[in-house]
């Protein structure tokens, strides 16, 4: 439905006013609007796709043209027609001021990259102060560890959501865009309506990134002051760098970078509870989204399970009860949160709002939402790390429990929601796994409707559709650019190095690049080369 209901059609039904009161911000509309009277063109099995981009770069050169001749024209007839009155000089000056407007223009754009640096120098600086400060800290004996801030901790967890963006990308600039449009549509929209707002929001990006870019992302993060902007290339926990929360490697690693947004006492306060609180520690990549409720599930099931001592339990001598030291010993060590069932977002030229599909995986955790939990007592090194692929597999396997004796103790496959995250499937990904959708395991076109009525439901996901159409056609119209950038960024550490992946961006920018010219293509899709791995993961 495209009418008053306030949802929109994936297949192109209706449009909405954009709900800029959501989030307080809108991106620089950099795709361009649609122009009025361009029909679309029907290809092979009647299926409508875009018109061809040829004619509408040959319009642009021709108005192009157009304009240079009559600049030139103007110049030249107010020169021949001043005759005797002074038309060589009424001549120099038009072009004196026209030198004057660029070298004007010049000056503003290197003002502009200047506040730019200072900008990103202040907050360098800054990382510095903050990183003496916590020597000296250390120094003192405290072991960088604010006691005192420690106890200003009211909550009795300290949970951290760790998102990366654009990390040892950030001159990628087209890419950086397409990823930004995502980032909103997606993941700032599910995490602004968490049910629970109890946690630091880590968001992790290249201290080079394109300094419009980072304006942008700095503006829309403002209002919230638990969500963190940090140019750190460190990442922590499950296939990355020794440390976590836990221990103060993480945390310190923080308040030693740039911080570009969120409170940084806030920050210090949960750096120093470190060792007295629960901790949780949640993955998000920027290109997906949770369900509203799912961190306040999380961070309530773990007061359940890795529930915190009780001192009221004491004896006299300070020593636990007989009771209070045998729930310890049935509380787990660690545990695993996943869930094993998430929509998809497709990218799709010939619908508005893209196309939506499900999957429902029965030993897989996808990567949205996977959590671990560190009871007070458990050291880093005490924590079983497995990949997402790897964690329902091999937790039953000897030697790998959480110290209990059923290891089904040890994770909480959350089955809470009808639907538990979102995930898109896009050629801006660095791995591009499954950025089409397979038809043969499409969902029916009615149970889809539902499935995107869902993902713009205020009570599980409030994603808003406008987003998502700006997201959409900004990727599609911007495509060859950033496949381009995605094969420059191939490679670079933390990201993507297949040969299939790069294959894969060649061939779509090659696509992309025929569909301009206006050739005809027999099958316009990708032919995916994975390999065996792949292939056997993507069947589990």
């Amino acid at each position: 439905g495209g009418g008053g209901g306030g949802t929109s059609n994936p297949r192109g039904g209706g449009t909405r006013q954009t709900d800029a009161s959501r989030t307080g911000h809108e991106l620089p509309l950099l795709y361009g609007r649609p122009e009025k009277g361009r029909k679309r063109r029907r290809g092979r099995g009647g299926m409508m796709v875009p018109p061809s981009r040829g004619r509408e770069a040959r319009r642009r050169a021709f108005l192009r043209r157009v304009l240079l001749t009559t600049v030139g024209g103007v110049l030249l007839v107010s020169y021949f027609r001043s005759g005797e009155t002074g038309g060589e000089a009424e001549l120099a000056n038009s072009v004196e001021d026209f030198n004057d407007w660029k070298l004007l223009r010049a000056d503003r754009k290197r003002q502009r990259q200047e506040q730019q640096n200072e900008q990103q120098n202040q907050h360098a600086q800054q990382g510095k102060d903050r990183q003496l400060e916590h020597e000296m800290t250390a120094g003192d004996g405290g072991g960088g560890v604010d006691q005192k801030a420690s106890s200003s901790w009211e909550l009795p967890f300290v949970h951290i959501v760790n998102t990366r963006f654009m990390q040892s990308q950030g001159t990628l600039k087209t890419l950086g865009w397409a990823r930004l449009y995502l980032f909103k549509a997606f993941c700032l929209s599910t995490m602004i309506h968490q049910t629970s707002q109890d946690f630091l929001w880590i968001i992790k990006t290249d201290p080079n990134l394109n300094g419009e870019i980072l304006a942008a992302f700095v503006e829309m993060l403002r209002p919230y002051p638990n969500y963190y902007l940090v140019g750190s290339e460190h990442n922590y926990l499950i296939g990355h760098e020794t440390g976590a929360w836990r221990g103060g490697i993480e945390g310190g690693d923080l308040l030693t970078s740039p911080i570009y947004t969120g409170d940084v006492h806030l920050l210090e306060r949960a750096h120093a509870a470190q060792n007295d609180r629960i901790v949780l520690e949640s993955r998000l990549d920027a290109d997906d989204g949770l369900v509203t409720g799912y961190l306040e599930y999380v961070q309530r099931t773990a007061l359940e399970k890795l529930g915190a001592t009780d001192a009221k339990e004491d004896d006299e001598d300070g020593a636990l009860t007989l009771q209070e030291q045998q729930r310890q010993q049935e509380r787990p060590k660690w545990m695993y949160w996943c869930s094993r069932q998430n929509a998809e977002w497709f990218a799709d030229p010939t619908l508005d709002v893209g196309a939506t599909n499900a999957v429902q995986h029965t030993r897989l955790c996808v990567t949205p939402g996977i959590t671990i939990g560190f009871p007070i007592g458990t050291r880093y090194e005490e924590v079983k790390q497995f990949p997402h692929d790897r964690i329902i597999k091999d937790l039953g396997k000897e030697g790998n429990g959480c110290g209990v004796a059923n290891s089904t103790d040890c994770i909480n496959l959350v089955q809470a929601f009808p639907m538990m995250a979102v995930r898109s499937r896009t050629p801006t990904s660095a791995g591009m796994m499954g950025i089409r959708m397979d038809e043969k395991d499409a969902l029916p076109e009615e149970k889809r409707l539902l499935l995107w009525k869902l993902l713009q439901s205020p009570k599980h996901f409030n994603i808003d559709a406008e987003d998502v159409r700006i997201a959409n056609r900004f990727i599609y119209q911007n495509i060859v650019e950033i496949a381009k950038d995605n094969l420059k960024g191939q490679c670079t550490p933390g990201h993507s190095c297949k040969l299939s992946s790069k294959e894969q961006l060649q061939q779509l920018t090659e696509l992309a690049l025929m569909q301009r010219k206006g050739e005809s293509i027999d099958e316009p899709r990708l032919v995916v080369l994975e390999d065996r791995a792949e292939l056997k993961q993507a069947k589990e």
